[in-house]
């Protein structure tokens, strides 16, 4: 398995697939999404196995860590231990990882969140709120996780300012 940088070209696939797989909070409009990917923070990579596309992640390269920002294994390559040997990968190329999840509130939620915690990932017991990809949009309440012993406002901070373009209060 191996992690390939994303071409542009490819930024229409990645993007359906992103539409097919998270709810609307949970993504930046299109037009959006394209600025992103010319920011030097941000990166997506291909999942590879062999020579197959098996899923994509996207990632920022923050102060301290690296943040997950999407997480996608393709669903004829899932519970086959691909996602676990990602982010495995993942965590030896970048070293400490952030992500946020669900809460743990039906059993698929509560089902994720023990697949990262078998990866390394603790919970932040800390209230989070993701702020809106939408000009207009509300947040959603989710959980911050972690591979590393970082304080919880300095990834907020990182993670309000570099990725959502708002300020921490």
């Amino acid at each position: 398995m191996e992690l390939e940088r994303i071409e542009k070209r490819e930024i229409p696939s990645i993007y359906e697939q992103m539409r097919q797989n998270f709810v609307i909070e949970e993504l930046r409009d299109y037009e959006d999404a394209l600025l992103v990917c010319d920011n030097p923070k941000y990166c997506i990579y291909n999942i590879k196995l062999e020579d197959k596309k098996i899923g994509f992640m996207c990632v920022w390269s923050l102060n301290g860590f690296t943040f997950l920002e999407h997480f996608v294994i393709n669903e004829k390559f899932r519970n086959k231990g691909y996602g676990g040997q990602a982010i495995d990968l993942l965590a030896q190329k970048f070293g400490i990882l952030v992500l946020e999840s669900e809460p743990p509130m039906t059993s698929i939620q509560a089902r994720r969140i023990h697949f990262y915690e078998r990866h390394g990932f603790t919970v932040y017991k800390n209230d989070y709120m993701q702020p809106s990809y939408r000009k207009g949009g509300t947040g959603c309440k989710l959980v911050l996780m972690s591979t590393g012993a970082l304080d919880f406002s300095s990834i907020v901070k990182e993670l309000y300012g570099n990725v959502y373009g708002v300020k921490y209060e």
